[in-house]
Formats: C-alpha cells, structure tokens, sequence
C-alpha cells in the first residue's frame, strides 16, 4: 500500500488514505504486507519519493503481488517530461507483475487506454491548481 501527500499532511490524509487501501485488502482477501508513505513530495514539480520507489520495488519482488493507492493521482501527476506520468507507472506494473489498484478509480489501471485518459486528467488538475494557486 502506498500514500503520498505533496505537502505538509496537517490534516492527516495520509492515514486516510491508508485506512481506505487497507479496507479495498480487506475486502478483496488480499494481504497487506507493506505500507509506504511519501509527505510533502509533488507528483506534479517532481516524481512522490523514495517510498513510492520502495513501494514498487518491493511489490516487483513480490510478484504478483499489487499497488494499492487511495487514488491513481497518489501515483504520478505529471505530464511525462518535467514529472512521471500515470502511464509510466502503469507500464512498470504491467512489465513487472504487478496490479495497480485504487480505491477511488479502480478501473483506471485495467488497461493502457484507462491509464493514458486518468494520467492526463490527473496533470491536468494539477496543472489548473498550480494556476489557481499563483493567481
């Protein structure tokens, strides 16, 4: 399981987040083995950090074995050139055995088309609240 918060989590999303991946386990019989968590690391000015690389090297030495995120934009937020994009991802998982699941938008990561769509929406809200921000 994986969290990630871009900034400071004073409102304590990342246990949230990690309560909801733990339920989506409980639900589907799956053992958690591992739980990781990145704080104040941008998925949309940088790539989550090391415990997301940790994350997916663990879940590829498990495999198959799966990633579970509250929500895909956990993962990647980026647009492929300044910051790693959701497909990116989705194609590590794919090469490595492992299963990307999310609480929020499950579907997102059954296949390439699902992965490339959600990847753009996620930098694109990104993206828009990077400009609301600055105005």
């Amino acid at each position: 399981m994986y969290a990630a918060k871009s900034t400071a989590d004073e409102h304590g999303s990342i246990p949230t987040q990690l309560d909801d991946a733990r339920a989506l386990a409980k639900r589907e019989g799956a053992e958690v083995v591992a739980e990781y968590a990145d704080e104040a690391a941008s998925a949309w000015h940088g790539n989550r950090g090391p415990e997301l690389e940790a994350a997916m090297d663990r879940c590829a030495a498990l495999a198959p074995s799966w990633l579970v995120v509250q929500h895909t934009d956990r993962l990647a937020r980026g647009d492929g050139v300044r910051s790693r994009h959701l497909i990116e991802l989705y194609l590590w998982a794919l090469k490595a055995g492992v299963s990307i699941r999310s609480v929020q938008d499950d579907s997102t990561c059954e296949n390439l088309i699902l992965a490339a769509v959600m990847g753009e929406r996620n930098a694109e809200d990104s993206r828009r609240k990077s400009l609301a921000v600055k105005s």
